[in-house]
């Protein structure tokens, strides 16, 4: 992914988790629900287990991100 859409990808889970902890919902809840998709769609590919861990580490990020804003 270029950085541009890194930035997207970033400002758009961050605006999700967001949205989830002013309703809510469990944002922890959806954060595991994209980390098991994400482990889905990865078979075997050894670049996929690269990719799979920088979508974690993206989530992860967001989510304290969301969390810190909404406090």
């Amino acid at each position: 992914m270029s950085t541009t859409q890194e930035g997207i990808y970033c400002h758009t889970l961050v605006a999700v988790f967001s949205a989830a902890f002013r309703l809510g919902f469990d944002p922890y809840a959806l954060a595991l629900q994209a980390k098991m998709e994400l482990l889905g769609d990865g078979e075997s590919e050894d670049g996929s287990n690269l990719i799979a861990w920088a979508a974690d580490r993206v989530i992860n990020e967001s989510l304290l991100v969301a969390r810190l804003r909404c406090r």
